[in-house]
């Protein structure tokens, strides 16, 4: 996947985002695939750039708080700490690692 001019790869970034979708990530029933969009979750509406959270369990999350949920879904708003590990241009996606999750 070709990197941006502004070659992202290996920065930390930090952001309030949402789950915009999920999917299990190939024929595996506890790895996803996680779309995240910036701001609050909204069924009408997305706002900045995509990012991607690919074959991923629970766990890699990495989740933090008080308030650390039993699953993750649709929906749920985030603070998202993760590095970038690549920017596709024809998708428009960035690929993160996750470093620390939190439900807001």
């Amino acid at each position: 996947m070709p990197l941006c001019s502004l070659d992202v790869a290996a920065r930390t970034i930090e952001f309030n985002g949402n789950i915009a979708n999920m999917t299990y990530h190939g024929n595996y029933k506890t790895r996803y695939d996680y779309l995240i969009y910036a701001g609050d979750f909204s069924e009408t509406s997305a706002i900045g750039p995509s990012f991607k959270f690919e074959n991923v369990n629970v766990s890699d999350l990495h989740l933090t708080g008080s308030e650390i949920p039993h699953y993750i879904e649709v929906g749920q708003n985030l603070h998202i700490t993760a590095k970038v590990e690549e920017y596709n241009k024809t998708s428009e996606l960035f690929f993160l690692k996750p470093i620390s999750t939190e439900i807001r």
